[in-house]
């Protein structure tokens, strides 16, 4: 049993996606493996670069998040609200 109490924090999501995946599945063929892998590295490079986590891909599209270090938006203008700021 897992009996812990949850907790609440405040994050900033970003979802996105391939454009035109399905055109470049037809071209690539067998290397479309390797042409999404190659923009998941630069997707998931950027979000660790600015302290952030990836947190889900499936096939073109790309879940990733920054936990804000409080659970206030009162200075969401101030890029020191991030963990990576």
């Amino acid at each position: 049993f897992l009996k812990t109490a949850g907790s609440t924090v405040s994050c900033v999501f970003l979802f996105c996606d391939i454009r035109q995946f399905t055109d470049a599945t037809e071209c690539l063929q067998e290397e479309v493996f390797v042409f999404t892998n190659q923009i998941a590295a630069v997707v998931h490079s950027f979000c660790h670069a600015y302290g952030g986590s990836a947190n889900k891909n499936i096939g073109d599209a790309f879940l990733v998040s920054w936990r804000l270090k409080d659970d206030t938006f009162e200075n969401r203008d101030h890029q020191d609200q991030f963990d990576g700021g």
